[in-house]
């Protein structure tokens, strides 16, 4: 027997309605690619590492809610709520970003785990390997 998916039955425990999601105007473009919309390799990575924990669970579709806003985005402001997060709109060269680059709250608990060869990146289920995360 082998399973090909998994069916989740209930109610969630918490409501997923609202969450951040970047604005439209940044990732929408008309009639060509513009590079003012491009999000910088430091804008993921200053995400990624630091803004992530505080716009997954917040019920805010945008930042302008977040009475905390200047405190959490503090240089970043203006690329995370305005409509061209590049204003320059210079595009970098590709990156690499699969593991994380930066080291902020958010991938501080994934790298507790590093060294340890049985726990896998939750991106790649090996077998024999096991989440990383507590131990249950």
């Amino acid at each position: 027997m082998q399973a090909y998916g998994t069916i989740p039955i209930g109610y969630p425990a918490a409501t997923q309605n609202r969450r951040y999601r970047r604005p439209l105007d940044q990732a929408l473009h008309w009639n060509g690619y513009q590079g003012e919309k491009f999000r910088t390799h430091e804008q993921v990575d200053f995400y990624e590492s630091t803004l992530r924990p505080f716009a997954m669970y917040r019920d805010e579709e945008t930042l302008d809610g977040w009475e905390d806003r200047t405190a959490k985005l503090s240089d970043w402001d203006a690329a995370f709520t305005s409509a061209t997060p590049n204003p320059s709109g210079e595009l970098q060269p590709e990156a690499d970003f699969t593991e994380p680059r930066v080291v902020g709250q958010a991938t501080k608990r994934r790298s507790k785990n590093q060294g340890d060869p049985h726990v896998c990146p939750r991106s790649h289920r090996i077998q024999g390997c096991r989440p990383a995360g507590p131990a249950g």
